[in-house]
């Protein structure tokens, strides 16, 4: 993927004064996520704003920078609420990366759980 490489064009970075922030992992004891994202907002339900751009800063290995990049990309080609957003899970992002080695899966379970 591009954003393992560091190429322009993806969702690495921070937004900012973002909608909303996450956090998961510590820098400390390994991998660590920070996600920003920025939503459309409904008229008059915020339950229905719909997350329109989302960055990611990712400390950790390939399998992670590339776990956070398909997070965003889910959320953003989906249309997603925030609380639908929340609901991605792990599976979801393995299978959108076709895959990830047995051993790396734990990677793609810090986008689920920001």
């Amino acid at each position: 993927m591009d954003a393992v490489h560091g190429k322009p064009g993806t969702h690495i970075g921070e937004i900012e004064d973002p909608d909303g922030v996450g956090e998961h992992g510590s820098i400390a004891c390994g991998d660590a996520l920070r996600f920003t994202f920025r939503v459309r907002r409904h008229p008059t339900d915020p339950a229905q704003d719909i997350i329109t751009e989302a960055r990611y800063l990712t400390f950790g290995c390939t399998s992670a920078i590339a776990a956070s990049e398909a997070l965003c990309i889910l959320i953003e080609r989906g249309g997603l609420t925030p609380i639908q957003a929340l609901k991605i899970t792990n599976q979801e992002i393995v299978a959108f990366l076709e895959g990830l080695p047995k051993q790396k899966i734990h990677c793609s379970v810090m986008g689920p759980r920001r």
